[in-house]
């Protein structure tokens, strides 16, 4: 903490003024949503909205890098740039949240290990929506702790940029991203590579991201095409089982293709959508001996969705239904597919200053039957930028297949699993204006039947997954963003963000000798993010500190310094300034320092 109120104090003291690059301007977003949609001072739900210009300003060089700085988000690398990330929101496990891309579902039904092989790219995003607490009855199963969706850039001017980076650890980097737009259509192509030789023996990495996008109209519908792809080969030192096994060897690949359109029809909105996710995994025990032992796991996911708004004299009126075709062919898991069956029903009331939302949604899993999500979120408008919100609702999650079926000599999969659930309740206030925004929020989820993997060596010496009678977690969290250039009228002072989340989370009932998973959650988590103006360069400074209950806490402090010329930009990042020794798991000792410089060229 001393080093990160130093650096505080030394940084401004180098600037020299210059006028204030940024403002907290919120009121003109609508968030996304499949049926009722509402601008974000309105939204009756805990939501944060990370925008491309916050981005911008973070040392980071992907969408996990991004999602350490979100309030309540918890993000656990076991290799470093989107290697491999597992993420949690508000104490959930990493099997607990849903990524979206656009709207589209990145579910894996192998494991929720791998929702964060996201083609994206920072340079991509216009801005990442996170949506806290109980949201199953609006998005289905796997929103049992939140929701993440980024939201893609799809500019209509023509527009050209090449990017170029290198750094420690043999870092190299290039990207390029273009827009075509024309009369008929909006096209946006993306491309980018990254390569280290890594921070530690068998830690190096290759990860290519593509995307490609295009938006026209048909027949009067918005229609959107979405196709992703990622490709990430890294060595695995420590990744599984034991920080022994240091020659571990992993690729992955997944792909994301989805079209959408929105049709208007007098007071009705409607909003189809087909899908298909595939993800393939390779995983080798000893990298120079893949004969030892190898698996190979595809999955594929087929989706379909007709989802509906209606203005009515009482509101809007959201209806939806979804099917989904999951199927996985495992060398370890077998041959394994299901269907799924989703419909949903909400209904947005609005009395003055008062809005009420109650919603349930019906899911039928061919391998676990039926089951209903039921809740609603309501607030208190004092005025238009200041709210008061509320919201219950119940939570469900299926096991993965590797919960159910994987087996190797150090871990055996439990067939017989049944579903976690969850009832959670949340209120909060929230001021939002154009330089000053405030977010108060406490929360409770009392789960049951949550799935973690346990062992007890006296019994056997092999982990296995088990339902657990009931896991109580509740939390704070307030978040205080301020432009304070423009309030103390000192252009130095630019954009400033804090962020703080407090979880207590404990298993009420447990046989267990030891957890792998459950009980990993933060317990303080202390995020900062500043942005200087200076004459020559701007400085964006970042400060984690991070109480995680089964490892040491620790701090982290980045810097990246950057410069903007008319078509040039330069910048350097400087992670783990000062060199921190830390985990994020309880297997992979993450990187030291690590200096990357970079820039990118307008080429129109």
């Amino acid at each position: 903490m001393k080093n990160f109120i130093l650096i505080l104090l030394i940084v401004p003291s180098l600037l020299s003024s210059q006028s204030v690059d940024t403002t907290l301007v919120l009121d003109d977003i609508m968030l996304y949503s499949d049926r009722i949609s509402m601008p974000f001072l309105e939204d009756s739900r805990s939501i944060e909205v990370i925008r491309a210009e916050e981005i911008a300003k973070i040392p980071a060089r992907d969408v996990a890098g991004i999602l350490q700085f979100a309030t309540g988000v918890d993000i656990r690398q076991r290799g470093p740039h989107g290697v491999q990330a597992d993420i949690g929101i508000r104490g959930g496990g990493f099997e607990q949240t849903l990524i979206l891309i656009n709207g589209l579902k990145m579910t894996d039904p192998q494991t929720g290990h791998h929702v964060m092989n996201l083609p994206i790219s920072p340079e991509n995003i216009e801005r990442i929506e996170i949506i806290k607490g109980p949201a199953a009855r609006i998005y289905g199963q796997n929103a049992f702790a939140g929701v993440v969706n980024i939201i893609t850039k799809v500019p209509d001017e023509l527009k050209g940029t090449i990017h170029f980076k290198g750094g420690q650890n043999q870092l190299l980097g290039m990207g390029l991203e273009m827009s075509l737009p024309s009369k008929l259509t909006d096209q946006y192509l993306s491309i980018n590579r990254n390569v280290s030789e890594g921070y530690r023996y068998n830690t190096d990495y290759d990860i290519t991201n593509f995307i490609y996008q295009n938006q026209f109209v048909v027949s009067g519908a918005e229609t959107s095409l979405f196709a992703g792809f990622t490709e990430r080969e890294f060595g695995a030192n420590g990744f599984y089982a034991s920080p022994n096994f240091r020659d571990q060897y992993e690729e992955v690949q997944t792909s994301i293709v989805g079209l959408q359109s929105k049709i208007l029809r007098g007071a009705w909105i409607i909003k189809p959508k087909v899908y298909w996710r595939r993800n393939q995994d390779e995983y080798i025990f000893v990298r120079s001996n893949p004969s030892l032992y190898r698996n190979m796991h595809i999955g594929n996911n087929l989706g379909a969705e007709v989802n509906t708004s209606y203005i009515n004299d009482l509101g809007t009126t959201g209806l939806g239904i979804e099917f989904r075709n999951e199927n996985l062919v495992s060398t370890n898991l077998g041959t394994r597919k299901r269907q799924l069956v989703s419909a949903y029903v909400e209904q947005r009331l609005d009395y003055g200053k008062f809005s009420l939302t109650p919603g349930i949604s019906f899911q039928y899993f061919t391998d676990f039957g039926p089951h209903f999500f039921y809740g609603a979120d309501a607030s208190y408008n004092f005025s238009r930028n200041f709210m008061l919100y509320g919201s219950v609702g119940t939570t469900y999650r299926v096991p993965s297949y590797t919960d159910r079926f994987y087996t190797d000599p150090a871990n055996e999969g439990n067939a017989d699993l049944k579903p976690e659930t969850a009832l959670t309740s949340e209120i909060g206030v929230k001021r939002l204006g154009r330089n000053f925004n405030l977010q108060l929020a406490a929360f409770r989820r009392i789960g049951n039947d949550l799935i973690d993997w346990t062992r007890d060596t006296l019994v056997s010496p092999k982990w296995t997954p088990v339902n657990l009678n009931r896991v109580p977690v509740n939390g704070f969290e307030a978040s205080l963003s301020v432009n304070l250039g423009y309030i103390s009228g000192l252009s130095i002072l630019g954009y400033q963000k804090i962020n703080y989340t407090y979880i207590d989370a404990v298993i009420e009932s447990s046989d267990a000798a030891e957890s792998r998973y459950l009980l990993e959650n933060l317990r303080h988590q202390l995020t900062y993010l500043g942005s200087f103006n200076a004459q020559y360069f701007y400085a964006n400074i970042t400060y984690r500190y991070l109480d995680r209950v089964n490892l040491n806490d620790y701090q982290l402090l980045d810097v990246r310094l950057s410069k903007q010329f008319k078509r040039f930009k330069a910048f350097v990042d400087i992670n783990n300034v000062f060199d921190e020794e830390y985990k994020e798991t309880n297997l992979v000792p993450m990187p030291g320092r690590w200096i990357v410089i970079g820039t990118s060229f307008k080429m129109y």
